[in-house]
Parts: structure tokens; sequence; C-alpha cells
């Protein structure tokens, strides 16, 4: 019985050749991912605190500001637990614990990254704050990010605002393969690979050349 597009003559064999070299193609993408790459940032970011109408804060505080250094971009985040503890009346600090995200502009990706915070701020005096924020997640160039940013800083009660200098890691997953949807064939699969130096086991072109051969490009 003949198939549409393959026969055990001599194209055929070729045509098979090629789409195993497409394959070994992909598995040389495989080899590429391994522990994801980690980027150090470090710098500033300013805050303000939301209006209480438009905050969905079980605590009532929520969080807005920029970020400015090598991670760049708007962020808010979202109070999820501001609880004193048996030492707060002593010491005036307050744990709290939020969930947030930076619409992020760093090395040349965009997206967003979420991440979730655990913190102590000081409610008298200069009002220090700590906070470390664990990165869970992301969009865009951010999908499937991880790492972490300690940060610390002042924040002012009475005006709502406050001011902080981060600094820590931010890891990407590695061997993102984008295809626009205008190259979903083989062959546009084989050369966005090639655009993005995924693949090094094949020679590209003698693959292209040989479905050129075969009449399907």
């Amino acid at each position: 019985m003949r198939h549409a597009l393959f026969t055990w003559r001599g194209g055929t064999v070729k045509g098979l050749a090629a789409f195993s070299v497409v394959g070994m193609a992909l598995v040389s993408i495989a080899a590429h991912d391994g522990p994801a790459p980690c980027r150090n940032v470090n710098g500033h970011y300013a805050e303000h605190t939301v209006a209480p109408s438009s905050c969905p804060s079980p605590v009532g505080l929520c969080i807005e500001g920029e970020f400015s250094g090598a991670i760049r971009g708007a962020f808010a985040s979202t109070a999820t637990s501001f609880a004193p503890t048996a030492d707060t009346p002593l010491t005036a600090v307050v744990p709290f614990t939020g969930d947030g995200t930076i619409h992020v502009n760093l090395g040349g990706g965009h997206g967003d990254l979420f991440f979730k915070s655990a913190g102590a701020f000081h409610t008298v005096g200069k009002g220090e704050i700590v906070d470390l924020q664990f990165i869970t997640g992301g969009t865009g160039a951010f999908v499937g990010a991880s790492g972490a940013l300690r940060a610390s800083g002042m924040f002012d009660p009475v005006s709502g605002s406050g001011e902080s200098e981060y600094s820590g890691t931010v890891c990407e997953r590695r061997s993102r393969l984008l295809i626009s949807p205008s190259k979903r064939s083989v062959v546009g699969v084989v050369e966005e690979m090639v655009k993005q130096k995924l693949v090094t086991l094949i020679v590209p072109r003698l693959v292209l050349d040989e479905f050129r051969r075969l009449g399907w490009i």
C-alpha cells in the first residue's frame, strides 16, 4: 500500500532521513535544558500605599511602586498578613506577608514576575523595613522564573510612602523555543531553531535543501 507522502524508493529513504535529522535537532534542544541561568540584580524601588477602596487585602494594606536598577518596571503588592507577635510591645516590630507582581524589563526580556513577600516593619522611629521577596513564576520572558530579592529601607506610615534598596537573583527558564503562528510547519520549526541557535547536531541547510528537492516547500 502506498502512503500519501512516502514510498520505499530512493526519495523515500532521503525523506525519512530528513525527518530523522529534525528529530536529532529536537533532541539537541533537550540537551540544552539544565539548571536555570541566574542573573544577579540590584537597585532601588519607591513605594506608596493604595487607597482602601481599591485594595483587596484582608488586612487593608496594598502597595504600588516602581523598580529601578537592574529590574525596571512598576509593581503592586497586596498584604496577606500583618500581625503583631508576643515581642511587638517591646520591639514595635510587626511581621508581614504579601503577594506581588512586577511588570519587568530585565536583560532585554519583558513580562511579569510573581513574588511572595515575608518581612518585618518597625512601626515607630524611622520606620525601618526588611522584605524577602521569593519569585514564584511569571509571564512572557519570565514564565517559570525563580529566585529571590532581599530589600531593606524605610517606610513612613504617615505619608504612606517609602524607599528600599534591593539585591538578589532572578533565574529564567532555559531553552524557550518560541514559534510564531506563521511558522508551524516542520520547516518553520527548523528555521526557528536555527535562528535561536538551539541546533548544534545538524547542518540545517541540508535539511531544507532536501525538503525542497522533494517538493515539500
